[in-house]
């Protein structure tokens, strides 16, 4: 077929159980299925037509502003297949555009098999959460599900700021407030500021980008706030480094230690394709404990990662949580390699646990 139409399309990348469809000039359109890229056999689209199927769905509060960018990122409602988050930009063949699916239940932490370390931060009163990882990995989707169980659990008055605005909570024991960069909000500081005056319990930053949001976000948490936020970064050890990276050398040494103060945790994940289809989230977990926080202040990000292995307090390497998988039959350890930050230590954490756990389960 020629020229589809927007809903054909994200027809059918809702059959195939896709989670992205990309949209590229003079090329046929592609979706990703469990992390690969599958061609549609519909015939390559030119990029006038890519460009009014993106326009179609473009809030009409954005065009404006989409004539004067390289590229915007914005929600589309579709009356019958859900909510996407759509990426449209220009590229030297034309406009092109990634669609990615947005569920329209927001998965709870039984769902998603969170590790009870991570579904505990939903809990605590204040403080800085970090979920970080490639794009791709599934952080909006924890960050939801930590959202919800804070919703079901507390009252209070959770706010989220988002470009754009992805999973949606009715107000339950909290009140819920979504606001979304341009169009609700100029900028993730301006919005950052606005929250700090509207009475919030939690603060939802969906993606941390430079020094002056993380500075707000860590002022938040500094003064009883619980906030979580989105990195992306692939490991606890880079996640502090970046942090201190955003400011200037000057100011480094006190962004430090304030990090270190009001930090609670940091969550990496990576999503690795499983035996029979479908994807799993493996998770580093880093929780600020009083040797990590000593640690984060004098700037010894060995002794952070050696930190991981005490198992009893929750805490877990990316390698150990991978090689978990692997030994109990849910991956291959060939996949498992591709998604670690260190196949050696995978590897020698899957000696260890088959030499303790006898036969491989699922």
């Amino acid at each position: 077929m020629e020229n589809p139409p927007l809903e054909l399309l994200l027809r059918a990348l809702i059959e195939h159980r896709g989670s992205d469809l990309h949209l590229s000039p003079g090329i046929e359109p592609r979706i990703r299925v469990d992390g690969e890229m599958i061609p549609l056999r519909i015939a390559p689209l030119p990029a006038g037509h890519i460009q009014a199927l993106v326009e179609e769905g473009m809030p009409t509060a954005l065009r404006d502003r989409w004539r004067d960018a390289a590229d915007l990122d914005f929600a589309y409602q579709s009356p019958d297949l859900g909510r996407f988050r759509v990426n449209v930009y220009t590229g030297w063949r034309g406009v092109g555009a990634v669609l990615r699916v947005i569920p329209a239940v927001v998965p709870s932490a039984q769902e998603l098999r969170l590790p009870a370390a991570v579904a505990g931060l939903a809990r605590i009163p204040s403080g800085l959460v970090l979920v970080t990882g490639p794009t791709g990995s599934g952080k909006s989707t924890t960050l939801a599900a930590l959202v919800d169980l804070v919703n079901r659990e507390r009252a209070g008055h959770i706010i989220t700021i988002e470009d754009p605005v992805e999973f949606t909570h009715e107000s339950r024991a909290c009140i819920v407030t979504h606001r979304e960069v341009g169009r609700d909000v100029a900028s993730f500081p301006g919005a950052l500021r606005a929250a700090l005056r509207e009475d919030p319990d939690v603060v939802v930053v969906g993606e941390i980008r430079d020094a002056e949001t993380m500075q707000l976000a860590l002022t938040a948490a500094e003064t009883g706030h619980l906030v979580f936020g989105t990195l992306h970064t692939g490991s606890a050890t880079r996640t502090a480094n970046r942090v201190v990276d955003m400011v200037p050398p000057e100011r480094q040494q006190q962004v430090r230690g304030q990090f270190a103060e009001v930090l609670r945790a940091i969550v990496t994940q990576r999503l690795v394709r499983k035996r029979g289809g479908g994807r799993l989230a493996a998770y580093e977990i880093l929780l600020n404990t009083t040797p990590v926080q000593n640690n984060i202040r004098e700037n010894k990000p060995a002794l952070i990662e050696g930190a991981m292995n005490d198992r009893a307090s929750g805490m877990q390497t990316l390698e150990r949580a991978l090689a978990v998988m692997v030994v109990q039959g849910w991956v291959e350890e060939d996949e498992a390699a591709a998604a670690a930050n260190s196949p050696e230590s995978l590897r020698a954490e899957i000696g260890a646990l088959r030499g303790t756990a006898g036969a491989p389960r699922r």
